[in-house]
């Protein structure tokens, strides 16, 4: 099994104060993260292997059934029908995925830019949180996704939260970020999708980068432990803490930009009383 090195940014980076906190980097690992999704997934473990339905008699029914080669009595027909546990593909999907999930309670809440002194940008959405300290909320201005020749994502505003974590790949493996579809198929966001390649998979930054309708959604609540984020690895993987920190690339515009992380440890409560 290939091994994946994690490592925490530091608040020079993330801009996530940590002077109140005392987490070692494998429980802040922990405070964000669950892995593999499949151990933790709610619906996909509350479902048996299998499941009994029984038809009443109908000709219909039955010259189907019979065409199907299943056993067809004078008064019922009685087979086994496999629910979506068994199903390969949501198997290996979810025994691939690691899950981000919300560490605390946040309120995020609709609100025009310039009250945030963001002047031209029509919506943002500020947020209050257990601990917001922990929290570094940032948005990409509309012009960077918005086009004149196209109405796609023009009713949308993004939501960028960095959990100050990042993983180095073994060489050659590539990891994506996904919707969390099997844990939260309501979720008021989209997350935005994408796949850390070469050089980038050497230091990708975890960070929940989303949009949400902003004619549609005026508020919303996360709760804490509800899904936020996907991480797609094309095969299992062990998790380890990097023996010295690395240095994070950033891509603005396919321009490469290296910064060097910091270590620094934290903990916090997780909900809003």
């Amino acid at each position: 099994m290939k091994t994946v090195q994690y490592t925490y940014l530091g608040s020079g980076i993330t801009g996530i104060s940590t002077i109140d906190y005392n987490f070692t980097d494998q429980e802040w690992l922990n405070f964000w993260t669950q892995y593999p999704a499949i151990k933790h997934n709610s619906w996909y473990n509350s479902l048996p292997n299998r499941t009994h339905e029984i038809f009443n008699r109908a000709k219909a029914k039955i010259e189907f059934l019979k065409a199907r080669r299943v056993g067809v009595t004078n008064t019922s027909v009685e087979f086994t029908v496999n629910t979506a546990r068994l199903c390969p593909n949501i198997r290996e999907f979810l025994t691939r995925c690691m899950v981000i999930r919300a560490p605390m309670d946040m309120h995020f809440n609709r609100v025009p830019g310039k009250l945030l002194g963001r002047e031209g940008v029509d919506f943002v959405y500020d947020f209050v949180a257990a601990e917001p300290n922990m929290l570094q909320l940032d948005v990409h201005d509309p012009i960077q996704f918005r086009s004149d020749a196209c109405n796609t994502f023009h009713d949308h505003t993004n939501i960028k939260m960095n959990t100050g974590l990042a993983f180095n790949l073994p060489k050659n493996m590539q990891c994506m970020f996904l919707q969390p579809f099997y844990d939260n198929p309501d979720a008021p966001f989209q997350v935005i999708q994408g796949v850390f390649t070469e050089p980038l998979n050497h230091s990708a930054n975890i960070i929940w980068n989303v949009m949400v309708n902003n004619k549609k959604v005026e508020d919303f609540i996360i709760k804490k432990g509800d899904a936020l984020l996907y991480i797609y690895f094309p095969e299992r993987v062990k998790f380890v803490k990097a023996k010295k920190p690395f240095g994070l690339v950033k891509t603005q515009f396919n321009k490469p930009m290296g910064l060097v992380s910091d270590e620094v440890q934290r903990k916090c409560p997780m909900e809003i009383k």
